[in-house]
Formats: structure tokens, C-alpha cells, sequence
């Protein structure tokens, strides 16, 4: 039976092994230096490097465009210096025996002179050679650079990770996910501890090995409630490109549009769930509309008093200080979100609500709609998610759109619009947005730490998370080949990936402190710019929110002008005639003013201007 000792003999005294240069194989009774160990690693690395080089050369230039180059490039540039890097280890094992077996073999030779002749080898059946010959092979050129490869790259990704975890810290940054999980609060002071939301509300279950897990919702009919809050969608029209369908092409809410949409959501196969979306066999729920249009404010409101239950929990909810939902947090990026359509969904039903009332002259009650519709979206400032961020911004401009048809119209008094202002103060989206990309970072290497405990579940787990629930062979492979991967090298993704994230973080503060006048970043309160005001009837109040929210730890106030500013966004509101006057209260685009979103450091943002 052939030996490892004498596969490596066998083969160094070959001169295919030295490349058929006769005067570079070693002779029996001489010593294999550490010069030919260096030269045969060296050999396997160019060796390798020529194969993996010149294949993704050829790859990049096989004719695909740059677009195609370039994702290649990105996708597999790590492979040739791997493979770099295994031909050297490979190399550097098969020396190393090589020279040990040599070695040890000279001794025994120099030692008794009398054999310096070793004798020849003898010839070796299929069984007893060729077969082990494949298997001493495959130990020395595949299993053992393997071993040294992974170990090599585990420890170079440990040392990186280690050292980047070390640096982050010493900065104060929290990198654990339980940093950016909000702390609990009693039910009496948490807007989402209500009867609504518990409908919401779900329990996960796991199996005995931990892996697989289910959730049981609370209520089993959450959705249809869900459902129920959705308005109806409306059709574009096709004259109307580019134009909102539930907004006129002045800019105001399409009351006529909704009251039809209301009438005809039963009918509606736009508005009809597909079966089994929501629970086999459940249809959408009809408005109290009647079948004969009217006035369409006043048929808007009847609609919509199907949710008043709902929106009066909201309002009665409202001072509520706390808004800690009760997510799933250990799930990760397959935590359930699901208040986030509702929210979105209950502040589109206040605002039109708002826009229903104004035109049937009850302006306290569209007032405190749109104090309610801010609040709704406001919910969601504790939330970390990113997503919960975009639907607090959606839910804002909603909500100021609702706040701008009455600016329009006159209709506000100064007393509303100062409470308007108190709410529009102590909006702060700068915390919310740094703490979304904090929560992505946290939450990205919480997963790459459950993918290095358990990698080939999680990351079938991953693929079904982006939609993938059916993989192709190719897939499941590559799926398979992964779990020869390194940890160092997740370890060293993980690394690059919070240095990113902390970028971004870095780039975010910096971008959303408050700039004075001269374009400079400054930390003195006294330097910072006033607000714009709105103007109504000769009255003037603040339009845009404070950078900060007054009283909030670390809040700098902006300093008071000892005269009002000159309104930056809506103060031409006051100049311009009403419904009532003698100009027509159709206007062209061009003409509208500007909506008072809110924006960083006192400065108004506005929205894109178009002809008519």
C-alpha cells in the first residue's frame, strides 16, 4: 500500500515536478532547503495567479457591456487574490511535507553510506497507488490549504472586526440591537396600548430546534380592519397625466372624485382583495353612502363615518406622551410591521376629512383634524425603522397639505394657526433619521451574527426574505458553497459594512445641524437664524419648525428677533383674494404658494413648481 512518504518521494524525484529541469531535482542523500520551499510556494501562487487572473480577464472581456463588466468586477474581483492565496498555501504544503519526507529520508542515507544507492521503487497496482496517489493528492493540494486558508482569513477577520468594534465604541457608538430597541412604557401613556392597535398585536412560536416559527396574530380579523381604514383607489384620468387622481389640477382635494370612489368601492375590482389575501371569501366593506350622489363634502363625510370609532380612539389617544409598539425586535429584517399601512391609511382619512369640513364651513373640526393627522404621523418619531420614518414623512405632508387648503382659503383663525404652529415646533426629523440608519446598522450585523451561528439556514432565510421562495439548482448551490466561505470573511464585511453605515451616520449629523446665514455649521444658539411666519389677516406666527423640540435634552432654542421676519412661504396667502372675492379662486400652478414642509435650521423646503 503506497504511503504519503513515498507518494511526495515518488514525485520530487520526478523531474515533471521540477519542471523537466533534471539539474534542480534534488539528489537522495541531499537536503531539501528552505530556498526550494519558498521557490514552490511562489510557483503555486504565479501558477494560480495566472489561472484566476487570466480567466476573469477573459470573463470582463467576453464581449458584455461596461454595465456588465463593471457588476462583474464587483461581484467576483475578491476570487483571483483567493486564489492567489490558495495557490501559495497549496504550494506551501506540499513543500513543507515534501521537504520533511526528503529530509528525514536523507538522514537514513547519509547515516549508513553503505546504502547511498537507494533501491528502485516498486511498481504498484491501480488499488495500491494510482487510488491512494488521488487521495494523497487531494489532501495535499485541497483539505490542507483549506484548513490553513480558512484559518489564515478567520484570524485577519476577527483581528479587523475586532479592532473596528474597538474604534466604533471608543466613539460611543452602540452597535448591539438591543441599543436601538425603545425602552418600555406604561400602557396609560403609550398611544399604540389601545383597543386598535392590540388587533395587531401577535406571539411567535418556535419548534423544538428553534428554527422555524410562526406567528399567531391576536385578532384573526386584523385583516379586515386593515382593510376597512384603506380608502378606495381612484383611476387616473387619462387628460390627467402626471396630476394626483384625488386632486384637482389646482392642487385641492377631489371631493367629487372621492364621493364617487366611495359609492362605487363594492363594485370596484380595483378595490377588491384577491381571494385568500385577507381570508378566503371577505369582501370590502361598503360605505354609508347614499346611492344618490349630492353634495359631495357632505357624501364624503357620511362615508367616512364608518370610521369614526376608530379616529375618535385616535383623538381621545392623542396626549398620550409615549409611542412604543410592541414589535418583534428579535426577528431582525423579518420583523412584522404591519401599523404602518393603517397609520398611513387612518392619516389619508383624517385629512379628507379635513378638506370635507372646510368646504361645509366647520373649521374647528378640520382644525382639530389636522392637529390629529400630524399626530398620527408623529406616532412614529420613536420608531427606529427606516420604513417607519418614510411613513412619518408621508403621513406629515398629508397632514400639511390638509393645513395648506385651509391656508388657501383663509379659513384659519389665529388662534388655530398658533396652535397649528405649536404642533409644526416640535417637529425634529434630524433624531428620527440618524437613529433609522443606527437601527439598519445595528440590526445588519445582529444578522450576519445569526448567519455565522447557523449560516446555511439564515441565509435560505435571507433569499425567502427577498422574495426568492422558489431558488433555482444554481442557487441552492451557490447557497451550498457558501458554507465553505470563511467566517473571517463575513467578519470583514462586517466591518466594512458598520464603517458605511457609520459614514452615513457621520454624514447625516453633520448635514442636519442647524446653518446660519454665512453657510457655516455653528454651535452657538445665538448665531442661528429665526422662522419664517405665516401671516394671516395683518397676524403674523412662525411657519417652519425649530431645529429642536423646546425642553428635549441637548434643545438649543433660535434666538428671537426683536422684529418678525419677513414670511419666506405663505405670507402672499394674505394678499391674494379669497373663494369669496372677486377673483377666481382657480389658480395656476405657478401661482400657488409654496407648502410650509418643514425643514432643518428654520429654512422652508419647497415643493416643484410647474406651468400650467
Amino acid at each position: 500500500m503506497l504511503s504519503l512518504s513515498e507518494f511526495l518521494l515518488r514525485w520530487n524525484e520526478r523531474p515533471i515536478c521540477w519542471g523537466f529541469i533534471r539539474p534542480w531535482v534534488p539528489q537522495p542523500a541531499a537536503r531539501y532547503s528552505w530556498m526550494r520551499v519558498l521557490t514552490v510556494t511562489a510557483a503555486g501562487s504565479g501558477l494560480a495567479a495566472l489561472v484566476s487572473w487570466g480567466g476573469f480577464w477573459l470573463a470582463l472581456s467576453g464581449g458584455a457591456s461596461a454595465e456588465a463588466s463593471e457588476l462583474l468586477a464587483s461581484m467576483l474581483g475578491w476570487m483571483p487574490g483567493a486564489a492567489t492565496e490558495f495557490g501559495a498555501l497549496a504550494g506551501l504544503s506540499w513543500s513543507l511535507l515534501s521537504r520533511h519526507c526528503w529530509n528525514h529520508r536523507a538522514e537514513r542515507l547519509n547515516s549508513a553510506p553503505e546504502t547511498s544507492a537507494p533501491a528502485p521503487w516498486p511498481r504498484l497496482r491501480f488499488w495500491t497507488g494510482a487510488l491512494p496517489a488521488v487521495a494523497y493528492a487531494a489532501l495535499v493540494f485541497g483539505a490542507t490549504p483549506l484548513l490553513l486558508f480558512h484559518a489564515i482569513e478567520n484570524a485577519r477577520g476577527a483581528l479587523v472586526w475586532r479592532q473596528t468594534r474597538a474604534d466604533l465604541k471608543a466613539r460611543g457608538e452602540c452597535l448591539e440591537l438591543a441599543c436601538i430597541i425603545p425602552p418600555p412604557v406604561r400602557d396609560e401613556e403609550n398611544f399604540f396600548a389601545t383597543p386598535f392597535w392590540s388587533h395587531f398585536h401577535y406571539t411567535r412560536t418556535t419548534d423544538a430546534s428553534g428554527r422555524n416559527s410562526n406567528n399567531r396574530w391576536a385578532d384573526t380579523n386584523w385583516g379586515t380592519l386593515q382593510r376597512e381604514l384603506s380608502l378606495p383607489n381612484l383611476p387616473t384620468p387619462k387628460n390627467r397625466l402626471g396630476v394626483p387622481p384625488e386632486k384637482t389640477p389646482e392642487g385641492r382635494t377631489d371631493l367629487a372624485a372621492w364621493a364617487t370612489a366611495f359609492r362605487t368601492s363594492t363594485s370596484n375590482a380595483l378595490h377588491r382583495p384577491a381571494r385568500g389575501a385577507f381570508g378566503s371569501g371577505v369582501q370590502w366593506v361598503a360605505y354609508p353612502i347614499p346611492e344618490t350622489p349630492g353634495n359631495p363634502a357632505t357624501d364624503v363625510l357620511q362615508a367616512l363615518t364608518k370610521l369614526d370609532p376608530i379616529l375618535a380612539e385616535f383623538q381621545a389617544a392623542s396626549d398620550r406622551p409615549h409611542n412604543r409598539y410592541p414589535y418583534h425586535y428579535e426577528d431582525g429584517f423579518s420583523t412584522v410591521l404591519m401599523p404602518l399601512s393603517a397609520m398611513k391609511s387612518s392619516t389619508r382619512s383624517v385629512a379628507l376629512r379635513s378638506a370635507a369640513r372646510l368646504t361645509q364651513g366647520q373649521t374647528a373640526g378640520a382644525a382639530s383634524d389636522v392637529v390629529l393627522a400630524f399626530r398620527l404621523g408623529h406616532s412614529l418619531r420613536e420608531d427606529p425603522y427606516h420604513i417607519s420614518q418614510l411613513v412619518r414623512y408621508a403621513c406629515d405632508a398629508i397632514a400639511l397639505h390638509a393645513l395648506w387648503e385651509g391656508l388657501i382659503d383663509h379659513r384659519w383663525s389665529d388662534e388655530q394657526l398658533a396652535r397649528f404652529q405649536d404642533v409644526l415646533s416640535r417637529r425634529d426629523y434630524a433624531p428620527g433619521s440618524i437613529r433609522a440608519i443606527e437601527c439598519e446598522r445595528n440590526i445588519a450585523g445582529y444578522e450576519l451574527e445569526r448567519i455565522l451561528a447557523d449560516r446555511f439556514f439564515r441565509l435560505q432565510q435571507l433569499e425567502a426574505l427577498g422574495g426568492n421562495n422558489s431558488p433555482s439548482e444554481v442557487e441552492e448551490l451557490l447557497t451550498a458553497i457558501s458554507i465553505l466561505m470563511p467566517d473571517g470573511w463575513f467578519r470583514q464585511n462586517q466591518a466594512q459594512l458598520m464603517l458605511g453605515y457609520q459614514n452615513l451616520i457621520d454624514s447625516a449629523r453633520t448635514a442636519m445641524k442647524p446653518i446660519p446665514d454665512g453657510g457655516q455649521h455653528s454651535h452657538d444658539p445665538a448665531q442661528l437664524p429665526g422662522p419664517p411666519t405665516l401671516t394671516v389677516a395683518g397676524q403674523g406666527v412662525a411657519a417652519c419648525p425649530a431645529r429642536h423640540h423646546p425642553g428635549a435634552p441637548g434643545s438649543r432654542r433660535l434666538r428671537p428677533r426683536a422684529t418678525p421676519p419677513r414670511p419666506r412661504a405663505l405670507s402672499r396667502i394674505a394678499a391674494r383674494p379669497g373663494p369669496g372675492d372677486a377673483e377666481s379662486p382657480t389658480r395656476r400652478l405657478d401661482e400657488r404658494p409654496t407648502l410650509p414642509l418643514p425643514a432643518h435650521g428654520g429654512r422652508p423646503l419647497r415643493t416643484l413648481e410647474r406651468g400650467a
